[in-house]
């Protein structure tokens, strides 16, 4: 299959994660996906407000990455990253939440997402987050864990 040298990460032949972006603010959502639009690498593959809505979606669009917020409507991000995280060829999780110091020793211990980001810090932690998981591949196929 050849890939379209638009949708490729700058200097190599890998196509962009694709990041299905979850939060129930309207105004968060639309900063971080001009954000994310704006991100070498990362493309936004669809949008949700709810933990439930998360799950559907995550379902149809098969994401690279889910970049979820911790507090949501109905199910909260813990629960939604659990039920993600179960289905067979899911993606990475990620959540985020204002200050995410207080969660990050539950987080270690207990959550099924992949990390815990601030969205005070969003565009430094966010591409900590993007170079830890999916490293752009300059000299060889791989896949979007990082793995040959």
């Amino acid at each position: 299959m050849s890939v379209d040298t638009e949708e490729t990460w700058p200097g190599t032949t890998r196509r962009p994660v694709r990041v299905l972006l979850v939060d129930d603010s309207d105004e968060f959502r639309k900063q971080a996906a001009r954000y994310l639009s704006a991100a070498p690498g990362c493309r936004v593959a669809g949008f949700a407000a709810s933990g439930e809505e998360a799950i559907e979606i995550e379902k149809t669009v098969g994401p690279d990455l889910v970049l979820m917020d911790l507090v949501l409507p109905g199910i909260d991000g813990f629960e939604a990253a659990r039920r993600i995280r179960a289905r067979q060829g899911a993606g990475r999780v990620v959540l985020m939440t204002h200050d995410a110091a207080p969660y990050r020793k539950a987080f270690g211990e207990r959550s099924p997402a992949d990390a815990l980001i601030s969205k005070n810090d969003f565009v430094r932690e966010f591409g900590q987050v993007l170079s830890r998981f999916f490293p752009p591949a300059t000299g060889s196929a791989r896949n979007g864990d990082g793995r040959e």
